[in-house]
């Protein structure tokens, strides 16, 4: 694989029938391929690259997933809240 998962913390905010879930996921890369996340049927709200909120010219959003072109450090944290 690509890229190796560290650590991650998850957090569920559950009210009036919603949810909102934050993954904050620390990586480490191990070639210079882009990093596809599956997600299907997910609202993407907010997402951060080592505490710098991304727009959508940084990333590539689908039906399928999230593909994020490989960062130049070879560890860092992805904070996603869909």
């Amino acid at each position: 694989y690509p890229y190796a998962l560290k650590h991650i913390d998850l957090n569920f905010d559950l009210r009036d029938g919603q949810t909102s879930v934050t993954a904050k996921t620390q990586f480490e890369k191990k070639s210079d391929e882009p990093l596809f996340l599956n997600g299907e049927g997910l609202t993407l709200k907010k997402i951060l690259l080592d505490g710098k909120e991304l727009t959508e010219k940084d990333y590539e959003l689908t039906d399928i997933g999230l593909t994020l072109p490989a960062p130049a450090q070879n560890t860092f944290t992805l904070e996603i809240e869909t």
